[in-house]
C-alpha cells in the first residue's frame, strides 16, 4: 500500500537479492580486469631520425565491457637508413596513455596521448628535461582479433593530430600492431 502511494520509494530502500549479480564484469576480481599487451610500430626515416621501430609493453584495466584504460612505455630503436646501411641504437623512450571504446562487433575507437624523448639517453637525469619530451595526441580505430584461446591481437589506425607542430616533424598517421593477453 505504501508503494503504491509513493512509487519513488523504492529508488531510497536497499534491496539485496541472494545470488543476484549485476551485468557485466562486476562479478570479477580486480586482477581478471587487468589486460597486458605488447605492441610494434615502424615509422619512416627523416633528415634526422632514421628507420624507427617501437616497441611498446602496456597495461590496462578494463572498466566496464565497453571501455579500457591504459598505460604503457615504449622503447624507441633505430634500424638505419635504408638496407645499405642497417645498424641498430637506441633512440630513446615513450610514455603512453589510451582509452578505447567498443563501438561495433570487434571494431574500437581508440584515443591516447604520448610523450616522446627523441634522443639517445645515457641517464636517467637527461629524461627529466621537460622541453627535450614531444607530445603526440591520437585519436583513431582499432580492430581485436582472436590469436589463440588467451592471445588476442589488435591493429590499430590512428591520427597523430599534434604531429604537425612537432620538430623534427612526425608522419601524421601510425599504424600499430599488437597483441593483448
Amino acid at each position: 500500500m505504501l508503494f503504491n502511494s509513493y512509487p519513488f520509494l523504492f529508488l531510497f530502500l536497499p534491496v539485496t537479492l541472494p545470488g543476484f549479480f549485476p551485468p557485466g564484469r562486476n562479478t570479477r576480481t580486480f586482477w581478471r580486469h587487468i589486460e597486458y599487451g605488447a605492441d610494434l610500430q615502424f615509422q619512416r626515416p627523416n633528415t634526422l631520425l632514421p628507420v624507427m621501430a617501437d616497441l611498446a609493453l602496456t597495461i590496462g584495466y578494463h572498466l566496464a565491457d565497453k571501455a579500457t584504460l591504459g598505460v604503457g612505455i615504449a622503447g624507441k630503436f633505430g634500424l638505419g637508413n635504408g638496407l645499405q646501411d642497417i645498424h641498430f641504437s637506441g633512440q630513446g623512450l615513450g610514455l603512453r596513455s589510451y582509452i578505447d571504446w567498443k563501438w561495433k562487433k570487434n571494431l574500437y575507437l581508440t584515443g591516447g596521448y604520448e610523450w616522446n624523448y627523441l634522443s639517445q639517453f645515457r641517464s636517467i637525469s637527461q629524461l627529466q628535461q621537460l622541453s627535450a619530451w614531444q607530445p603526440s595526441g591520437l585519436v583513431g580505430l582499432s580492430k581485436k582479433y582472436r590469436v589463440s584461446s588467451k592471445v588476442q591481437g589488435k591493429m590499430q589506425l590512428l591520427f597523430d593530430f599534434l604531429s604537425y607542430y612537432q620538430i623534427p616533424r612526425t608522419q601524421p598517421i601510425l599504424f600499430r600492431v599488437g597483441w593483448t593477453f
